[in-house]
């Protein structure tokens, strides 16, 4: 991709003036969602892992530091995320410590703060945020459809494809560009008169 600047000057020459506004909405919308996206996929991760680390501390697990990576990474595949960490180690020790209270603690905690509260009001919170594009709830609607329709890239194009579609709406909707002027408006109804 040398010619990268040759590219998109060829592109956008290419580009009727009508759409340029269309085409910068789709830019800045893509721009806006992937970076919330990206940006909060990591930070969730990372805060998740924190908890399964310092539960595993706290309770004494073996390996904990190697667990909290494991979250970390299994965590971005969608289905298979940070509860096949917490919940082995539940029942580890359920098992072969036979301490009832902690594993429940561990489930509890893992369950409602790190997969319900997380996955679905901090990370689509963020996002939101963070893109300054779509607000939480459609942020919320992309990243969660976007996983369960597409997997791991889900994570991207659920919010790509809202914002794709925002951009759109949006600029469709703008008066100024897609009408036609006063004077162009009472042509083309005279003309229409006339037929």
């Amino acid at each position: 991709m040398v010619e990268w600047d040759s590219i998109v000057r060829f592109i956008r020459s290419r580009v009727p003036p009508r759409y340029t506004g269309l085409g910068e909405a789709l830019r800045v919308n893509v721009k806006g969602v992937l970076y919330g996206a990206v940006y909060s996929t990591f930070l969730t991760q990372t805060i998740k892992s924190a908890v399964i680390l310092v539960m595993n501390l706290i309770f004494g697990v073996p390996l904990a530091a190697v667990l909290a990576l494991i979250s970390f990474v299994i965590g971005f595949f969608p289905i298979v995320g940070s509860w096949s960490v917490y919940v082995p180690v539940a029942l580890w020790l359920l098992i072969f410590r036979d301490a009832p209270t902690q594993a429940l603690i561990m489930v509890a905690v893992g369950f409602g703060f790190n997969t319900v509260y997380i996955s679905t009001y901090l990370r689509p919170k963020i996002a939101a945020e963070r893109s300054k594009v779509l607000n939480f709830y459609w942020m919320l609607v992309g990243l969660v459809t976007g996983v369960y329709t597409f997997g791991l890239v889900g994570i991207l194009l659920g919010p790509i494809l809202i914002g794709l579609l925002k951009a759109i709406l949006d600029t469709i909707t703008e008066s100024e560009q897609w009408s036609f002027s006063d004077d162009e408006g009472d042509e083309m109804s005279s003309e229409a008169s006339n037929v």
